[in-house]
């Protein structure tokens, strides 16, 4: 009788614990989707409904710095034919004359950031032994980069770049929920108006001649004009207050962390470069080694990074603290002067130290990282329907933490995904009907539960 109580328990017990981890598992499967973009990726390079085929363009102004555009259209270019509108110096934002095939690393995926001095181990495990293999390189090098396989080499023909300034955008006079123009500022002074144009469904054609829409799309990064634009043209105001929606004035916030950064550059000599003590090898590695401080302990970070080929950049940072040192020795002491929970390698001193010898060829630069901001489009009143915004352009953050590209991708991958769930939804369908109805809100609501916890 006893044992049979014993059995019966343990069976109940076993029960119970199956039930709680599958419904874990179940859990964490949800949230992965919804706060990450991992269950995204199985869409890219898919096109939206066979019904729904774009009759002329889509805009996306963006900054001069800017990779968002760039990364949009490589989402939407088998769906659209998009028109990049940027600052009248975006085919020169500087010196932009790379050997991208020397400057762009492919390597091994681990990342050394140590934090509060401690490095966590790589999940060499769980991809069997070898970890699977990444782009490294300087942000000059990787928006040539982007800059080059979208515009260049014939990949994406109906692409189209005009080098101008957005100055603002029109509602549609038939239905003020959408933006039909978009004002341009051509580099001759002229100011024209452009209309990007979707044709959605033979059942619109039928219905009313050809379903028009504007889609525009905010790349402008760190400048965030889209609000301007959109107050300029009368929205962000709700006709009747809602629980949780904010006018545009209400959507932006900040946060000033007072960050301050030096960077070191250095060109490495192959000599050196053969004798530098980094246990993984110079050629072998992007990451040389990142301490980024416990925030208890102190308010420094310094980096140390193979990019652009044989260069190498140290950053030494820190908020609310005096400037960073602009010399390799100051730097050196920088990182001798961080607390942290466990001490920095000795080799990693070692590897300052040496150079010295290439000292010679070191530059410097000074940035004072202007204030955090977010703008919270997702609590927005009155937003036109074809709007969205990815980036910069809404989040733009602390780069100690190096999220920025990471963020303006999962603005990306979240339109390729919200323009397949129209195909999902209606692969079956010989008619659609209004597919981009609320597109912009669902948008914001998606993006935010993916970026949200950047902030």
């Amino acid at each position: 009788m006893f044992y049979t109580g014993l059995t019966t328990s343990l069976c109940i017990v076993l029960l119970l614990y199956n039930i709680a981890l599958r419904w874990a598992r179940f859990i964490r499967h949800r949230l992965l989707l919804r706060q990450t973009a991992v269950g995204d990726l199985d869409n890219l390079g898919k096109t939206v409904h066979k019904k729904l085929h774009v009759k002329d363009s889509s805009v996306r102004p963006g900054g001069k710095t800017s990779s968002a555009p760039a990364l949009s259209n490589m989402i939407r270019t088998n769906n659209v034919k998009p028109l990049i509108f940027g600052q009248p110096v975006l085919d020169h934002c500087g010196p932009i004359k790379i050997n991208t095939q020397n400057s762009i690393s492919v390597l091994s995926a681990e990342v050394k950031t140590a934090f509060g001095g401690h490095l966590p181990l790589a999940p060499t495990r769980e991809y069997g032994g070898v970890l699977p293999k990444t782009v490294y390189g300087s942000r000059r090098g990787v928006e040539t980069l982007l800059r080059r396989l979208v515009l260049g080499e014939g990949h994406y023909p109906n692409i189209e770049q005009i080098t101008g300034l957005v100055t603002g955008v029109h509602p549609d006079p038939t239905d003020t929920s959408m933006i039909s123009k978009v004002s341009v500022r051509s580099q001759s002074g002229e100011t024209i108006d452009i209309q990007a144009l979707l044709a959605v469904g033979e059942h619109f054609i039928a219905k009313i001649g050809a379903w028009l829409m504007s889609s525009m799309i905010d790349c402008t990064g760190p400048s965030q004009l889209g609000l301007k634009w959109l107050k300029a043209a009368g929205y962000g105001t709700p006709a009747a207050p809602r629980d949780g929606t904010l006018p545009l004035d209400g959507l932006r916030i900040h946060f000033d962390q007072k960050l301050k950064v030096v960077t070191l550059r250095f060109k490495i000599s192959t000599i050196l470069a053969d004798r530098l003590p980094i246990p993984d090898g110079f050629r072998n590695i992007a990451t040389i080694y990142n301490c980024l401080a416990d925030w208890t302990l102190d308010d420094q970070n310094i980096y140390a990074q193979r990019v652009d080929g044989d260069f190498v950049q140290v950053l030494c940072c820190n908020w609310a603290g005096p400037k960073p040192p602009e010399t390799l020795d100051g730097a050196i002491e920088f990182a001798r002067s961080m607390r942290t929970n466990r001490p920095i390698p000795d080799w990693f001193f070692q590897f300052l130290d040496m150079l010295h010898e290439v000292e010679g060829t070191m530059t410097s630069s000074y940035v004072r990282v202007p204030p955090s901001s977010y703008v919270r489009y997702h609590k927005a009143a009155n937003l036109p329907g074809n709007w969205i915004a990815i980036g910069d352009s809404v989040m733009k953050i602390n780069p100690a933490d190096g999220q920025g590209c990471s963020k303006a991708t999962i603005g990306a991958v979240t339109l390729n995904t919200l323009l397949y769930s129209i195909n999902l939804v209606n692969s079956e369908a010989d008619t659609l009907s209004d597919p981009f109805g609320g597109f912009s809100e669902r948008f914001f609501k998606v993006q935010n539960d993916k970026i949200e916890s950047f902030w």
